[in-house]
């Protein structure tokens, strides 16, 4: 196979397999367009689709929903899964906006720092907690209990630091 050609049997295939979700449009042939859009334009979104076609009736209810709070419970197996659903899912959701241009290239970037934002925050409630029963909390140089933070710099949503 050349360098530069595209393998649209793969393509076609998984295109078979994702067309059965098609029936959530019913007759919406402009969502019907949507879902062709992310298809083609996103391979994390087509296999999340698959994995979790619900999120598809989710995203047809509500294509500009309002990520949920994020709750992370249980034991560090179960919280790691819970983050990394929680982030595939709003994932998929800015995938499917920023491909069929609902929201500005800022907003895009902007979900995308607040996903992150929301995931780190989450990942260190859950685990302070865990980390002071073990290791007791940080103090500093007076006794008093400190907590803990997250320090990250980039250019992301450009709400960080410089």
């Amino acid at each position: 196979m050349p360098h530069n050609s595209f393998p649209i049997e793969a393509l076609e295939r998984e295109w078979q397999a994702c067309e059965p979700m098609l029936a959530v449009f019913k007759a919406n042939q402009a969502q019907t367009q949507q879902f062709k859009r992310v298809l083609i334009g996103s391979h994390f979104a087509r296999q999340q689709f698959q994995q979790n076609p619900n999120w598809l009736q989710e995203l047809h209810a509500n294509p500009m929903g309002e990520a949920p709070p994020l709750l992370l419970e249980g034991d560090e197996i179960t919280a790691g899964k819970t983050l990394r659903l929680y982030r595939h899912q709003q994932m998929v959701g800015i995938i499917w906006r920023d491909l069929n241009r609902l929201v500005s290239p800022q907003a895009t970037c902007a979900a995308l720092s607040q996903l992150a934002d929301t995931c780190i925050q989450a990942a260190l409630e859950f685990l302070y907690p865990l980390l002071t029963a073990s290791f007791g909390a940080p103090l500093d140089n007076q006794g008093k209990p400190l907590g803990l933070f997250v320090l990250g710099m980039g250019k992301l949503g450009s709400k960080e630091l410089n």
